[in-house]
């Protein structure tokens, strides 16, 4: 998630949208956006962003050792 956070860091901050240094996602008290459109392109369904972040449970899944 980190990789993705920082390949995506301008475009989350074109939304207001930070992390912390402990990780968690921190929202702009002075972001002043005025329309959906930079939310949609940035998280919409068929968004890079989102592509990548929906591969990421599957990579998880591939390192879990089901036998347990």
């Amino acid at each position: 998630m980190k990789t993705l956070v920082k390949k995506y860091k301008s475009e989350l901050e074109n939304v207001g949208i930070s992390f912390d240094k402990d990780g968690y996602l921190k929202k702009s008290a002075s972001s002043k956006i005025e329309t959906t459109a930079p939310f949609k392109d940035l998280f919409g369904k068929s968004s890079k962003f989102m592509q990548e972040l929906d591969k990421i449970p599957n990579t998880i899944k591939l390192h879990i050792d089901i036998s347990l």
